[in-house]
């Protein structure tokens, strides 16, 4: 109730120190898109050197999450890469006894071959030595088969490996606290030697550019259009430019904390309108909004 008639209280100041002789398109409340920062990874927070009001540059590091863990398990990967790699066989080495033999049974097949022209051995002899380099090529086919199917299984274990690593040192980045955005620090909400654990960090915006939401009736809506310059006037009486932004393309009932120009209208539609914030500007302040009119 209290903060209803204080709200209350501060639409009917700022109305009352208006210029009655120089009445209002819209009234809106300054506004931003503001950002809520969450811890990415869960660990203790080493470092957190910001305070509410500080400016912060975008991908700024302003803090520190524990990742001892994370590098003690990427530095274990490694090492069972390293192993892995070891394991992998030679497949030319493992299989050049058997392609000796198939070497030098094949000399043995070229001879049998002329003693059988000249009658010399007998036609099973010559059949034997056949069925012999045959059953080589298949034990070489085989064996050279299961070996590389050995070494991709290998492989296969090294890249999940690797993608592990990779994940880690994706956390790893993480747990380093950085800024999305140019802008101001808003509230914090976590120190340093507190446990994360995916939480809220901090709420940042940039107040270099504010936008004013307001909201215009009926008989203004097909008056304006994305882009066109209006008049601003805060609530100190300065006066601002600002550019429209975003024009709603649907009704909604005036909601209760908006003054529009005529109250009698039940149906608004909302606006933004960009304002380039000279400092004096601040989120939840009220302005008056004027069209240029022909």
């Amino acid at each position: 109730m209290l903060k209803f008639l204080l709200f209350a209280m501060s639409i009917f100041s700022f109305y009352a120190c208006s210029n009655p002789n120089d009445k209002f398109d819209a009234m809106g409340i300054f506004e931003s898109d503001e950002i809520i920062v969450s811890s990415e990874i869960q660990g203790k927070i080493l470092e957190f050197n910001i305070q509410e009001g500080q400016k912060l540059q975008k991908d700024q590091i302003i803090g520190k999450i524990d990742s001892v863990s994370l590098e003690l398990k990427k530095k274990e990967l490694y090492h069972i890469i390293e192993a892995l790699k070891l394991q992998k066989l030679d497949i030319k080495n493992q299989l050049s006894p058997l392609f000796q033999q198939l070497k030098d049974t094949l000399v043995d097949k070229k001879r049998y071959y002329t003693l059988l022209k000249n009658e010399a051995i007998s036609q099973k002899e010559y059949d034997d030595i056949n069925a012999k380099y045959s059953l080589l090529e298949k034990e070489i086919d085989a064996k050279k088969e299961n070996l590389t199917l050995k070494n991709a299984s290998i492989d296969e274990q090294i890249q999940t490996a690797l993608t592990q690593i990779a994940i880690l040192e994706d956390s790893i980045a993480k747990s380093f606290i950085r800024s999305p955005i140019y802008g101001t620090v808003l509230e914090k909400y976590a120190f340093a030697g507190e446990l994360s654990k995916n939480q809220a960090l901090f709420k940042i915006a940039d107040l270099s550019n504010l936008y004013l939401k307001a909201y215009i009736i009926n008989q203004d809506y097909n008056k304006i259009k994305l882009k066109d310059k209006v008049k601003i006037i805060s609530d100190t009486g300065k006066s601002y430019q600002g550019v429209i932004s975003y024009i709603s393309q649907k009704a909604e009932f005036t909601p209760k904390t908006i003054m529009s120009k005529d109250e009698r209208e039940n149906l608004v539609y909302m606006i933004k309108i960009n304002v380039k914030n000279d400092g004096y500007l601040k989120i939840g302040t009220y302005a008056e909004v004027h069209f240029y009119h022909d």
